[in-house]
């Protein structure tokens, strides 16, 4: 998963609750793992610790998670995490980069 380096210091961060920050941050972790592209449905609420519908209600407050559908999405997922796909495009061409690099020397 990919955060902004400002991200703690962001005032929708700041404002939240231990457990609400522990919800977000779980919620980021579960959507990469299962690739959700930031989609949580609210049949997945209960396998998020921290995660309760007050705690959503109180993130979709924030900012940080949007209604979307049979749940929520967060905010901004997919312009810090792209698919794996566009990930391992640009992987390769460091890749290449630096090989080309290492030739030329």
């Amino acid at each position: 998963v990919a955060l902004d380096d400002k991200f703690p210091n962001h005032p929708k961060i700041m404002g939240l609750t231990d457990a609400e920050f522990r919800a977000w941050a779980s919620a980021l972790a579960y959507s990469q793992m299962y690739r959700t592209r930031g989609h949580i449905p609210k049949a997945s609420l209960q396998s998020i610790p921290r995660a309760t519908p007050k705690i959503a209600g109180a993130l979709v407050d924030a900012g940080l998670w949007h209604v979307n559908g049979d749940g929520w999405v967060i905010h901004d997922f997919d312009e810090y995490n792209p698919e794996r796909r566009l990930k391992s495009d640009r992987q390769q061409r460091w890749r290449d980069a630096k090989h080309n690099a290492d030739v030329d020397a």
